[in-house]
């Protein structure tokens, strides 16, 4: 290996940080080169101060810009005849005298809310609002681009919302605004209870956001979409099926409202629960983020392909390719849970056991043994499970922007198009716009966070790691837990853009064990937003318990730094942070070994 290609975002555990796109980082010593990238059928071409050319076997891993995994609508959509996006749906809440509307025209979404059938009195305990939205499970951050509000009088507001239920008086989170900037964060944290306000100046347009981690909500507001206030949070007592979405509402009996969205995004952040967005799971292991708009099994069609739509472009899949389809976002534990099942994840987390029979329109159909054929709405189903998920290796691993992750054998360009042949025969046809992240696939790359690693305290901590547990069981902490909890070691999670994150102390070791041999490692080092701001750390790297190299001071502040070193078929790689700061912590992203070929 003699490069490492990366650009782009580094999750960290709540603000997001950026490294410049197209840095090129080289073994050793050698000073960081900036530049365009550009993905050849052999290499990808670095141009920038200096012009390199670096072979694709010598690549670990190239980032294109933004992160992969975030779903962005509207503003990017091709097909405008749709006023929705596939899963989401829209009503009225609460007391309006017409149904409401959602238009998408031109990539603007422009909801509209009647006036209500009768003015309110009394403390707030009901919504009278129009809503849309989707389901989401997991933490998420949701962000949308308000362009404009819109009424008969100024009574009028718009802004994003989750909600635990369509109830009027469900518990609710909101982020809300008019024309005249009289902005507030609002909440129910119980249902049938009175709505309590924040005032906060939201000017329109604006950028509005709401993050949720665990029933934890945060709402934040951005002039440009780039630096953002946090104005206000908050914590539910439960939430079983939350919806996410955009709305608007009008305050007096006779007048409607609007309120206008031409950008709107939504991120899983850090979670133990990693999720997928609608799309199809196959057995080889590939994720395509799309939806199926018709799949039936016919007794007259040995091996029936369905309708599937990956963004604008069709894509041909064989009905015994496919592990499984997802109609809701789902989360990675879920699909690992229905592993010895065939039939339908309810939304409500039911499993309705049988032979999953047809995709069409707005239904799905199942036929089992106790119950026959039956018939669902798409609605209510998060996932159609066929078989199971058997991964295969592949030289390549393409990261899509709309949240695909393909296993490939190869992939061929033409100008600006790419086709990308997934590892089971099935062509990818893409943009390469729309590639965010290339990376050397399953079957040179051992990401270390999946392996039986070991963490060793800081007081016991040496420079061969003692053999003590705790093994990698952690999970990430809800930043409204009790401060007092014992944590964990290490933190392990999993992030948006599928990257592994393992979040520790200075001091503390974490040792691999490798099986085979590897002849190269590399890892992102970051130091942890709510380290102390005089936070310094050294990283060393120990190979069989000798140091095998270390890592200039990184200083809090610092942009995430790659660290590649070569490896010499060890037994054991360590990782250990050291620090004279108090309070220091580190995160290991993506920390993977390549396999000697």
């Amino acid at each position: 290996m003699k490069h490492v290609v990366l650009a782009g975002i580094i999750l960290c555990t709540c603000p997001v940080s950026f490294l410049q796109a197209g840095s090129l980082i080289p073994l050793a010593d050698n000073p960081e080169l900036d530049g365009k990238l550009t993905l050849t059928s052999a290499s990808i071409h670095v141009e920038g101060g200096t012009s390199s050319d670096i072979n694709l076997p010598d690549i670990l891993e190239a980032d294109f810009g933004e992160t992969p995994f975030k779903l962005n609508y509207y503003f990017e959509t091709s097909d405008k005849t749709n006023s929705l996006p596939g899963g989401w749906a829209a009503g009225n809440i609460g007391a309006l005298s017409a149904p409401g509307s959602a238009d998408n025209a031109g990539g603007v979404l422009t909801l509209k809310c009647p006036p209500l059938s009768a003015k309110p009195t009394g403390p707030r305990i009901a919504d009278n609002l129009f809503f849309a939205g989707c389901p989401w499970t997991g933490n998420f951050q949701w962000t949308a681009h308000l362009t404009k509000i819109g009424s008969d009088s100024q009574e009028a507001y718009g802004g994003v919302m989750l909600r635990d239920t369509l109830a009027p008086g469900s518990s609710m989170f909101a982020l809300v605004t008019s024309a005249l900037g009289n902005g507030a964060f609002g909440f129910r944290t119980e249902a049938d209870k009175q709505a309590q306000f924040a005032q906060v100046s939201i000017d329109v347009p604006s950028w509005l956001r709401v993050t949720r981690y665990g029933l934890t909500t945060f709402a934040s507001v951005s002039a440009d979409g780039k630096q953002w206030d946090l104005v206000g949070q908050n914590r539910f007592r439960s939430l079983d099926n939350p919806l996410i979405g955009l709305f608007v509402e009008n305050r007096r009996e006779k007048d409607s409202g609007t309120a206008s969205f031409d950008q709107l995004s939504v991120m899983p952040v850090p979670s133990s629960a990693q999720v997928l967005p609608q799309g199809v799971v196959l057995q080889s292991g590939s994720f395509l983020a799309g939806a199926f708009e018709r799949l039936v099994n016919d007794p007259n069609t040995p091996d029936p392909e369905g309708t599937f739509r990956s963004g604008d472009k069709p894509v041909s899949i064989l009905r015994s390719k496919i592990a499984a389809v997802l109609m809701l976002p789902t989360t990675r534990d879920q699909i690992l849970d229905m592993s010895s099942h065939v039939g339908l994840l309810m939304k409500n987390g039911d499993i309705q056991d049988g032979d999953f029979d047809a995709i069409s329109g707005v239904t799905v159909q199942v036929n089992s043994v106790l119950l026959g054929i039956t018939v669902y709405n798409r609605s209510e189903v998060r996932g159609c499970f066929l078989h199971s998920v058997q991964v295969q290796p592949a030289p390549y691993q393409f990261r899509l922007r709309d949240g695909s992750i393909i296993n490939a054998s190869s992939f061929t360009i033409n100008n600006s198009d790419l086709v990308i042949q997934e590892i089971s025969g099935i062509a990818v046809n893409t943009s390469m716009d729309n590639v965010a992240q290339f990376r050397a696939g399953p079957s040179l790359t051992q990401p270390l966070a999946e392996l039986n690693w070991k963490a060793t305290p800081p007081s016991a901590s040496k420079p061969v790691p003692a053999a003590a547990p705790p093994a990698n069981t952690a999970t990430p902490a809800d930043p409204a837990a009790n401060a007092g909890d014992i944590q964990p070691l290490v933190q392990s999670w999993t992030g948006p853009n599928q990257e592994q994150i393992l979040a520790t102390s200075v001091g503390t070791s974490i040792e691999f064990p490798l099986t085979g041999k590897f002849r190269a490692m590399g890892v992102k080092v970051a130091l942890a937003p709510d380290s102390p701001p005089n936070s310094q750390l050294t990283i060393r790297v120990l190979a069989d318990g000798r140091e095998i190299g270390h890592s200039p001071p990184f200083k809090f502040g610092d942009q995430p730094r790659f660290m590649e070193l070569t490896l010499q078929a060890p037994k054991t790689v360590t990782l250990v942070a050291d620090s004279v700061f108090a309070g220091t912590k580190v995160l290991f992203i993506d920390p993977v070994a390549i396999k000697d070929n």
